[in-house]
């Protein structure tokens, strides 16, 4: 129908008071699994150590009566150690912002803050799985970690990234650049439990991005062994339910959480969108110099200005206790 004439109408109406709720909305994924299941201990040199040791491989052991015992000389311990990495967020306002009404916050200050904490809580989450090898320059350049990948030698997947992988986990070589992808399968998962049992690891977490999460569902209705079998009841007379995921897996080598990383997704590589991790969380740890501090910069002008800092690094102390598989997807 037309209007009116003469009506007058929102358009041409002087003095209609804005609509603004006073609610922010952010739904970005701020989880960070690695980072909150790995122990937390305190780094206090940029080159954080520990040492390993290991049992011989059992041999055939027989001594005759009385014989003399000569003392073999014993192996020694192993010397590991990981880079602490310097991470920062940093952000600023003006005077006039810090004095203004606001809708949805009273500090713009400290919105930033918290939102800049979260941001670099989830880079961290992502350097810890980066591709990338230990590196101290000093002054020359920024200090490097060694990512998770670089310390990992239990690897099953696609071929050419298994046979790009580190021969040694020490965090000094990462995984070398491979083209294409692989569909995953239980057999990979499987093997590189096995690989990690073997050695003496226990992985108990399977760490996976979205999409790898969705393929391993999928395998428990695809591939033998199945848990096709696995049926959710519904109580009483509610409805039926559709149990479309697995989120425990019990191996032939232990029971394993499956545990989906959005990060992994969010970042902009493909090769942690095509990782999975089987972690043996407690031999895994972050080691911290200066934990998440807020420091605030020398003003100019009519600016507040602020930056968090983070100084960190991984410490798998159980390097062959991990296993991964790399190079496939859903």
């Amino acid at each position: 129908m037309a209007t009116v004439v003469g009506t007058v109408t929102t358009p041409i109406t002087v003095g209609i008071r804005e609509d603004l709720a006073n609610t922010i909305t952010n739904i970005s994924p701020d989880e960070t699994p690695l980072f909150s299941n790995s122990r937390k201990t305190v780094a206090k040199a940029v080159n954080h150590e520990w040492q390993t040791d290991s049992l011989a491989a059992p041999a055939t052991n027989a001594a005759a009566e009385g014989a003399t015992v000569v003392v073999s000389t014993a192996a020694t311990t192993t010397r590991l150690g990981n880079i602490l990495q310097i991470s920062e967020k940093d952000y600023g306002v003006s005077g006039t912002v810090q004095s203004v009404n606001l809708a949805g916050r009273e500090d713009e200050l400290l919105r930033l803050r918290m939102k800049k904490g979260l941001e670099l809580r989830c880079d961290v989450e992502v350097v810890l799985h980066s591709n990338q090898t230990k590196e101290n320059n000093g002054t020359a350049s920024a200090r490097l970690l060694g990512g998770l990948p670089s310390w990992i030698t239990n690897v099953t997947g696609m071929s050419s990234a298994v046979t790009l992988a580190p021969a040694n986990g020490t965090g000094s070589s990462a995984v070398g650049t491979f083209s294409g992808s692989t569909a995953l399968t239980y057999n990979f998962l499987a093997s590189a439990h096995q690989l990690a049992f073997e050695d003496g690891g226990m992985p108990n977490m399977l760490e996976v991005p979205p999409a790898l999460k969705r393929a391993f569902s999928g395998l428990a209705l695809a591939t033998a062994p199945s848990t096709a079998p696995l049926r959710q009841d519904a109580g009483g007379t509610s409805p039926g339910v559709a149990n479309g995921t697995v989120d425990k897996w019990l191996s032939d080598f232990g029971l394993v959480d499956v545990v989906v990383n959005r990060q992994l997704a969010r970042q902009s590589g493909t090769f942690l969108k095509q990782a999975a991790f089987l972690l043996d969380t407690q031999h895994i740890a972050v080691a911290i110099l200066r934990n998440f501090e807020v420091n605030k910069l020398a003003r100019t002008g009519d600016a507040v200005s602020e930056y968090i800092l983070t100084e960190y690094t991984l410490a798998p102390d159980a390097p062959t206790s991990h296993a991964a598989v790399y190079g496939v997807t859903g």
